[in-house]
């Protein structure tokens, strides 16, 4: 008996027997994938889909969120987020100028309507100052999407032939989806985090998430929660901590692969430093290395101080609880509003930075993310290109360093912040030179003329505010100190707002209102208008719904009768036309 060759055929056989049932699996679930993708009902949702009944035209997938969000996180529902149905030919036209932003809530410009988030204005104030092109602006922000996200969505996005891709992004990489805070993230290590993500791609992945998302919310008693709420796990991440920096390099990595996927079809990339609320917002929960107890007495006692404007005596206590724990974030932001009472701009600027970047809760991005930011954009060799955004906030602060005044909570910028965005991206985008093709006219849009194009009306400020009321009665704005005075200021100015109404418009506010939102506000106030035989108002209420609902057959109809009723006023009576006015063109 040759007891060598016994010896190896026993040793290969569990080895043997392991790589065949690796085989057998493998191709089980090879045949499962397959037959999945068959049914086409767990494919991975695109970005860019086809426009039903309008054969060339694709848009924007309001349903995208779903690729890399599940409808439950820890057996909690969660409200979905959705972008807009930006749509556009799927064969760029000659002569036209294709940009695409991507980011979060913000780039989506939450809590505002559409029409008023910085892509819109940035379309507007292009296409003012480029006329010898077309420019159309893509808005991708998606709620609670970080730069993981980012990575995929680009990849998609150069398909679509874009001349220029804008990133802003940073505040959601701790709780944004994989972000290392959030409650939806499998690993800080971007290897495993990418494999994942890839993983989520297949069909076989797709089903058993659906199938464990029903059973579980089969056996959930509880109800759907808001997603910031449910996103936020770890809420005391310390800024000396290894997830602070694991966090910012891994957001350099994905900026990198995103600038190296854009390089490859000659796409150029212009990265925005994000900006947040800093000389208004308190510490987003300091994290006290000392008794906590004594902290607080003291923290009280300034505060007192700054409300009596007594900022030497809130300057004592603050550089006092600094030197009892530096790393308590109101020390920094006590000394840091006291020094700003005393006309110490810089230093209190600073210190107001130093207070943000110590926040237990991170919502506001840390100083590191910009830094990362410029330091990508440093090569001039690389297509990539940086637009500082905090030198415009910081100038038109009346603090030199912004607050409630360009913020309306931690870091979603005010109408008007919304336009500094898009007038320091538009002056970046000449300067640099990142579209060849626009001849610049030498002059941008006011805000005034551009909320105006944008059909921005105090309608839509008011409706806007009321979300704001809604911001600071939930979570995480609820627990800060100024959350009463913030809501009973927004309250304070939807009143102001009302007052001041065309009673038209009031009284179709009123309406909308009892009916809960249940139709468009300026549709409605422009058929009562036309009931008046106000066809000039009617116009212009038509005009301002058809922004919001661009391919809405009945509001074509309407703006086209009231243009037509308007014209013939205008034919009868001439002194009704304003000087210089042309006639309006039948739509």
């Amino acid at each position: 008996m040759n007891h060598k060759r016994l010896f190896v055929r026993k040793s290969t056989a569990p080895v043997k027997h392991t790589l065949f049932s690796i085989i057998v699996i493998l191709l089980f679930f090879a045949v499962m994938e397959g037959s999945l993708r068959l049914t086409g009902r767990f494919d991975i949702p695109r970005l860019i889909i086809p426009v039903d009944n309008h054969e060339g035209w694709v848009q924007l997938n309001p349903g995208i969120a779903t690729r890399f969000l599940p409808g439950m996180v820890d057996n909690r529902s969660i409200q979905m987020p959705s972008i807009h149905a930006d749509r556009f030919a799927r064969v760029k036209p000659i002569g036209e100028i294709r940009i695409a932003v991507l980011g979060g809530s913000s780039v989506q410009g939450y809590p505002y309507p559409y029409n008023v988030a910085f892509p819109s204005l940035l379309e507007i104030l292009l296409s003012h100052s480029c006329r010898n092109n077309t420019v159309q602006v893509l808005n991708c922000g998606v709620t609670a999407l970080n730069s993981y996200a980012l990575v995929d969505l680009v990849r998609e996005l150069l398909e679509a032939s874009p001349d220029l891709i804008i990133i802003y992004s940073g505040h959601n990489e701790f709780y944004g989806a994989f972000g290392s805070g959030s409650s939806y993230s499998f690993s800080r290590s971007r290897t495993v985090t990418r494999w994942i993500m890839n993983l989520q791609k297949t069909s076989v992945y797709r089903f058993i998430r659906q199938l464990t998302g029903r059973l579980r919310a089969g056996n959930s008693g509880q109800v759907q929660k808001g997603l910031i709420e449910v996103m936020a796990k770890d809420q005391a991440i310390r800024e000396n901590s290894k997830a602070v920096a694991d966090t910012i390099s891994n957001y350099g990595k994905n900026l990198r692969l995103i600038s190296d996927l854009c390089a490859v079809r000659d796409v150029p990339v212009l990265l925005g430093t994000v900006v947040s609320n800093i000389e208004g917002l308190s510490p987003m929960k300091a994290l006290p290395n000392k008794t906590e107890t004594e902290l607080n007495g003291m923290v009280r006692e300034a505060l007192t101080a700054l409300s009596e404007e007594d900022f030497e005596r809130a300057l004592a206590i603050g550089n006092r609880l600094i030197e009892i724990d530096p790393e308590f974030a109101w020390g920094q932001f006590l000394s840091g509003k006291a020094s700003l009472g005393l006309n110490r701009r810089e230093t209190g600027c600073h210190l107001l930075q130093r207070a943000r970047d110590l926040d237990g809760l991170r919502f506001r991005a840390h100083s590191g993310i910009n830094d990362t930011v410029l330091a990508i954009a440093s090569d001039p060799s690389d297509r990539i290109v940086s637009a500082d955004l905090r030198v415009p906030f910081d100038a038109a602060s009346a603090a030199g360093c912004p607050g409630y005044d360009l913020f309306v909570d931690h870091v979603h910028p005010t109408d008007f912040g919304h336009y500094l965005i898009a007038g320091a991206l538009a002056d970046a985008i000449v300067t640099i030179g990142l579209i060849p093709s626009c001849q610049f006219t030498g002059t941008w849009l006011s805000w005034e003329d551009c909320r105006r194009e944008a059909g921005y009306t105090d309608i839509e400020k008011m409706l806007s505010l009321m979300q704001v009321v809604s911001l600071y009665g939930s979570y995480p704005l609820q627990s800060l100190p100024e959350a009463r005075t913030r809501i009973q200021a927004a309250l304070s100015e939807i009143r102001l707002i009302h007052s001041g109404l065309d009673p038209v418009l009031r009284d179709t506010y009123e309406f909308w209102v009892k009916q809960k939102g249940s139709f468009d506000i300026h549709f409605k106030a422009g058929t009562r208008f036309m009931e008046l035989n106000d066809y000039r108002s009617a116009v212009d209420q038509f005009e301002i719904a058809l922004k919001a609902h661009p391919d809405l057959p009945v509001i074509i109809s309407k703006l086209q009768e009231a243009s037509e009723k308007l014209n013939q006023d205008i034919r009868m009576d001439p002194e009704n036309r304003q000087a210089g006015q042309p006639l309006i063109p039948h739509r």
